[in-house]
């Protein structure tokens, strides 16, 4: 009995023991398990708040209204069908017929308006705030037509350029006909007639002007045959003729597209004919009258031009030249080797413009002595030929002729 007894109570302290040592065991681990948990939550980053975004969203930019009314600068008339642009945007309208618009400026585009209108300057303006009455004049915009551009040029050239004027700077060639008749006074009786027909003569001519002041120059050289009534040989013989006029003065009278010039004029003429004989070297009397002998004419003259400026391309002009006493002196003659008489020189011309500054000239001109022993001599030019603006040329391009 006593053995059981101990049996059953050694049973119970070795359960009691065991069931002990297992509790212990298990606080043991979940104790580990708080540590590591705890561990692991150390490791583990905090969140941040979340932040309330309907808050900090910024406010919608609103559109500004911009009206007003738009009109010529000069005429200050509407202008209709301007077109407003906002710039950086596809936002556009147009003018009414009153010239007024209204656009609302877009918040996401740039904040300037640009205006246009075919045949108007474009004007960009920066908008700051709404309007509703904005006034905006446009000025017309510069058209330049043909010779209009502005181009580069010569300074130095736009001092002699007036081609713009009937009476300008040029140079003229041109290829000359001359139909000559004359009354001769003759040494044995009252007169010799002559007359003769030249086409290959040349005449050359130049002018300058300095604002109101005008230099010309003028010059022909030809060998004219000479027919004799009655006579058996045609032509008898020729005269080479050389003549020079100068003349220099001012343009008195400038208004729109007319000019008037008026100066002092000198006159050279050397006409030599070709009748020498092969043996004595002397001249054979074919008219036996001063035309057989050489000869110089001199005279100090009055010249009055009109001139005319048709369009841009086309010019015409009147001269007249009024030599009073033309003094002619005579080489071979014995006797009587100076002649008095006068000479009218009256003539017109006309030029187109092919090229700026080149131009296609013709003129006609009729030159009368009159005078000394019952002298009378008719000479008629028919000219055809180039001319030439060098200074209109040069002042077109930068530095001079090109």
């Amino acid at each position: 009995m006593k053995k059981n007894t101990h049996t059953i109570i050694l049973s119970i302290l070795i359960t009691t023991f065991s069931s002990n040592l297992i509790n212990n065991n298990a606080f043991a681990k979940d104790e580990v398990k708080k540590e590591k948990v705890n561990e692991v939550k150390k490791d583990v980053p905090k969140k941040e708040p979340v932040k309330d975004l309907k808050k900090e969203t910024p406010k919608k930019e609103e559109s500004i209204s911009f009206k007003g009314s738009i009109f010529d600068d000069k005429t200050k008339s509407p202008l209709k069908d301007v077109y407003i642009k906002q710039s950086g945007t596809l936002n556009t309208v147009l003018s009414d017929d009153k010239g007024n618009f209204n656009i609302n400026i877009l918040p996401d585009g740039d904040k300037k308006l640009i205006f246009a209108k075919e045949g108007y300057e474009s004007i960009s303006i920066n908008i700051t705030a709404s309007q509703s009455n904005f006034k905006l004049a446009l000025s017309q915009a510069l058209v330049f037509k043909n010779n209009d551009l502005p181009q580069p040029h010569s300074e130095t050239a736009d001092l002699f350029n007036y081609s713009s004027k009937p009476f300008s700077s040029n140079f003229t060639a041109m290829y000359q006909g001359e139909f000559k008749a004359g009354k001769l006074p003759s040494f044995t009786s009252d007169s010799v007639f002559t007359r003769g027909i030249a086409i290959n003569e040349l005449s050359l001519s130049g002018q300058i002007r300095y604002q109101d002041i005008l230099g010309q120059l003028k010059l022909y050289r030809g060998r004219f045959p000479i027919d004799i009534e009655n006579f058996e040989y045609k032509p008898a013989y020729n005269l080479d003729n050389l003549q020079v006029q100068i003349s220099g003065g001012k343009i008195i009278s400038s208004k729109g597209n007319t000019e008037f010039y008026a100066g002092l004029s000198y006159l050279l003429h050397f006409i030599t004919p070709d009748n020498k004989s092969n043996g004595d070297n002397k001249p054979i009397p074919f008219t036996n009258s001063y035309q057989d002998f050489p000869q110089t004419r001199q005279s100090l003259g009055v010249t009055g031009i009109w001139g005319y400026k048709y369009n841009e391309s086309i010019f015409f002009a009147a001269n007249s030249s009024l030599f009073p006493v033309v003094i002619s002196t005579f080489d071979g003659v014995n006797k009587n080797n100076i002649g008095y008489h006068g000479m009218l020189d009256l003539g017109f011309s006309a030029k187109y413009e092919t090229l700026s500054g080149i131009y296609l000239t013709s003129s006609i001109n009729n030159q009368f002595y009159f005078g000394f022993n019952n002298l009378l001599e008719n000479s008629t030019f028919l000219n055809f030929g180039l001319s030439l603006d060098p200074f209109k040329m040069a002042s077109l391009t930068n530095g001079g002729l090109k």
